[in-house]
């Protein structure tokens, strides 16, 4: 029984779940983007170089089965997408103050949640 490629697809399925959470999070952060009213970017995730290796190591991988082997795996893919694609452009994603909430670094959280912060004298 060969196993491989049932794992590469469970390992596809889950980085496009991956992927289409960070595409949400990136269309969330462009149409709040004209509330802004304090915006920084975040510092590089922890082993961000190891990430950038790994979206280089699967579009290689992706050209040699491609150009050697004539076929594609859906898994690699996935990783392609994920490591050399959204990685990076989820950077872009800038913390801070808006009109109507906090964009932290677990995502937006509007102000009437946020209970425990209030000016007393």
């Amino acid at each position: 029984m060969d196993v491989v490629p049932g794992v590469l697809i469970a390992i596809g399925l889950w980085f496009l779940i991956a992927s289409a959470r960070i595409i949400v999070e990136v269309v969330r952060f462009k149409t709040r983007q004209k509330g802004a009213l304090l915006l920084w970017l975040p510092p590089p995730p922890p082993r961000y170089g190891l990430m950038l290796a790994l979206g280089v190591a699967s579009g290689l991988l992706i050209a040699f089965e491609i150009l050697v082997q004539h076929r594609l795996s859906f898994g690699e893919t996935m990783m392609f997408v994920y490591f050399g694609y959204l990685v990076p452009f989820s950077r872009r994603i800038a913390r801070g103050f808006f009109a109507d909430g906090i964009w932290t670094d677990s995502g937006f959280i509007p102000y009437h949640e946020i209970g425990g912060i209030s000016w007393r004298e």
